[in-house]
């Protein structure tokens, strides 16, 4: 199959750097697209000030976010402007579809987001985006490649809204429950009583790229945690004698994970199984003690509770990229009730876990995966794997 580069099919345009010092909240000026905004095509953030007409972008544009995570995201906002690293696709070449290049783009910035290197933040640049390539079969055949796509996609997606909902009934519990709490505690206050029990992980020159290895013990990251539960996605490892050196960044069974950079305050709880690990400087880890707060619990405080949510969006920091630091989270306030209260709500989330483990789209996400790439490979003939899908075949 004939393959081209992107930025010889699509015209890229590179946000510009605006100064902070312009940026606004109260809705004065246009929303500007950063980073953090690309999946959700939203922005809370207004520029007032000149720019040049090029930064433009109007609903229904597509993004690519070219920190941290590579993400493709479609803007639902009114006309805005596009900041530094992120791209804009502009008009595409007679020759390719833009349903077919939006479904090939998502996982081809995936292969490069896991393949490239990072001391501190993974960076996608301009030239290996325009150079990426894409398969380009005759526009019949895209067309018929995005038809089926969509349709295995929508399934997929009326999946994930039912778990979302089951979300909300979590949400709407702990708001019963907990909305009214009086007693707030800092996460200081409740952390264990042993040393380091609130800690980042190695900064700078204490865990270089370079020391990964394929094996030994687990470097945990942002990917672990930014979707609000325990996952293992990219796996980065160091060897036995760099973790001897590192062994004051341990994580254990039970401390919680949040995100203190790029895509802040996302949560997670580790799990009972977890091998010896370390975390990176952009999680913070949290011991709680548990006779005044359990994990489940403190977790679902950072995700759940107006104050606590709010303390951490007002604190959150950064211009380009967002930033909480240790010394934040250390007083952040947490609704603190008696721990039988918290046993009781943690009993009925765990109830509403195991039917979402149920109703788990993973196996739709593996059949949309393999679906995607038989159809840049032009395996794809017919459509029983889009019908599979809708039916947890």
């Amino acid at each position: 199959m004939k393959m081209v580069p992107l930025g010889e099919v699509a015209e890229l345009q590179f946000g510009g750097a605006f100064k902070s010092a312009a940026f606004r909240t109260d809705g004065v000026g246009l929303p500007i697209a950063r980073i953090r905004d690309v999946k959700r095509g939203l922005s809370n953030t207004y520029y007032l000030g000149e720019y040049d007409e090029k930064y433009l972008i109007e609903y229904g544009d597509y993004l690519i976010g070219m920190d941290g995570e590579f993400n493709l995201g479609r803007w639902r906002g009114e006309r805005g402007l596009l900041n530094q690293r992120v791209c804009k696709i502009g008009s595409l070449h007679p020759s390719i579809e833009i349903g077919y290049l939006t479904h090939f783009l998502p996982r081809s910035l995936k292969l490069i987001e896991d393949a490239t290197p990072f001391a501190t933040v993974k960076h996608l640049s301009a030239k290996t985006l325009k150079q990426l390539q894409i398969p380009l079969p005759p526009l019949d055949e895209q067309r018929r490649i995005a038809a089926i796509l969509d349709k295995a996609d929508a399934i997929r997606q009326k999946r994930r809204q039912a778990i979302a909902h089951l979300d909300t009934l979590t949400q709407s519990i702990f708001h019963e429950m907990f909305g009214s709490t009086q007693e707030f505690k800092t996460v200081s206050e409740l952390a264990s009583h042993e040393s380091r029990s609130i800690r980042t992980g190695p900064f700078g020159s204490q865990l270089l790229h370079e020391e990964f290895t394929s094996e030994g013990a687990p470097v945990l990251g942002i990917d672990n945690v930014v979707d609000n539960h325990f996952k293992w996605k990219q796996r980065r490892f160091i060897d036995e004698a760099k973790f001897r050196q590192l062994a004051k960044y341990e994580v254990f069974a039970g401390d919680v994970l949040i995100t203190i950079m790029g895509t802040t305050g996302r949560c997670a709880v580790v799990p009972e199984n977890i091998p010896r690990s370390i975390n990176t400087k952009h999680l913070c880890a949290i011991t709680p003690n548990i006779n005044l707060i359990l994990p489940d619990f403190l977790q679902t405080a950072f995700l759940n509770h107006p104050r606590t949510q709010r303390f951490l969006k007002d604190n959150t920091r950064g211009a380009i990229m967002a930033g909480l630091n240790m010394g934040i989270i250390k007083q952040t306030p947490i609704p603190a009730p008696p721990v039988a209260r918290q046993e009781e709500f943690v009993n009925q989330i765990r109830r509403i876990e195991y039917v979402k483990s149920q109703m788990n789209t993973a196996h739709e996400t593996a059949l949309f995966a393999s679906l995607q790439s038989r159809a840049f490979q032009r395996e794809l003939q017919h459509t029983p794997a889009a019908h599979s899908i809708g039916n947890g075949d």
